[in-house]
């Protein structure tokens, strides 16, 4: 068996999730990881339990992320985040997937603002402020839905609490409520100037593209400097360890950020036949590498001349069949 091959093989036993995770996360060339996140279930013998809020219970290994997961309105807790009973997978992964996810339910006719977020260990800002690149990895799944109907599916990360006005500094997604459009794009908020950049990923992709393969693999990058600008960029399904061009970045003077939110996910039409997305699979690292775990590329929704070539070559193909028949 290959490396890849015996490894997997090793997460998927039961009860070994946790070893999987000390003693094989940060086997990276020159960078360190930082944190793993898988959402290993209680009945596999790890951290989250299936059905159950997110909000006061704790998983994951490493020393970016401390305490418990929180919810933004600790009273309403029909829409907190749960463990889900299933983890989000998709062909072409280098890496051994393990134990369930991170979603809740669509909620419709519009507008919950709840989040379910992790803290940083030391907050970007202040007497904290870093000085160097980070990554974070991620396979989400932003749901389907009617592309013209309002939607809300980002991840977003805080500052100093979860007031969207005041504290909110970047969000990556899907939002006709919040200015990103119907593309997939990156919103930044610069803590300097408290105005946000907003960039559409070059892949210009909708919830149809996003739907052909449904699960994605984003990774998020973090030039942070004490002394110069802060660069963040964002890759959609980046195949390999090499850093590619990223699918969008924005610079800003100063970002602050100190909890990162899973998914978030609602809509305004009530009749919107919306399927719920999910998170997954949350590494951190100072290296690309660290966090890649990707070999498959961006598929997106073919192009009408694709589809009509397509449905040529089947066409033909049965012909051929049945001649030899």
């Amino acid at each position: 068996m290959k490396p890849n091959q015996v490894r997997a093989a090793f997460c998927r036993a039961p009860l070994l999730a946790a070893a999987c995770v000390v003693g094989l996360g940060g086997l990276t060339a020159e960078g360190t990881q930082l944190w793993y996140d898988g959402f290993s279930l209680a009945s596999e013998g790890g951290d989250y339990t299936a059905d159950t809020a997110l909000n006061g219970t704790a998983g994951g290994s490493g020393s970016f992320f401390s305490g418990n997961w929180v919810a933004a309105d600790q009273d309403d807790t029909g829409s907190w985040t749960n463990a889900q009973s299933s983890g989000l997978s998709r062909p072409g992964l280098t890496e051994a997937v393990v134990g369930g996810a991170a979603g809740r339910e669509v909620q419709f006719d519009c507008c919950v603002f709840t989040r379910t977020s992790r803290l940083f260990s030391s907050p970007w800002g202040g007497f904290t402020d870093p000085n160097g690149t980070f990554y974070m990895g991620y396979l989400i799944d932003f749901g389907t839905g009617i592309m013209d109907d309002p939607h809300h599916r980002t991840i977003e990360m805080h500052s100093g609490g979860f007031d969207d006005d005041l504290n909110r500094n970047l969000m990556l997604g899907i939002s006709n409520f919040a200015g990103l459009g119907n593309e997939l794009a990156l919103s930044v908020r610069d803590s300097l100037t408290d105005e946000s950049a907003l960039q559409v990923l070059s892949e210009q992709a909708d919830l149809n593209d996003l739907s052909v393969q449904g699960t994605h693999y984003v990774v998020m990058k973090f030039e942070m400097s004490t002394t110069a600008d802060d660069v963040i960029s964002v890759f959609l399904d980046p195949v390999g360890t090499t850093e590619p061009t990223p699918s969008a970045s924005v610079t800003v003077g100063q970002f602050l950020a100190d909890r990162l939110s899973t998914n978030t996910q609602f809509t305004f039409n009530s009749a919107d036949p919306s399927a719920a997305g999910q998170f997954d699979e949350l590494r951190v690292g100072t290296e690309f590498a660290d966090v890649a775990i990707n070999s498959l590329e961006f598929k997106g929704v073919p192009e009408p001349a694709s589809v009509g070539l397509l449905a040529m070559s089947v066409a033909g193909g049965l012909a051929r069949r049945r001649r030899l028949m």
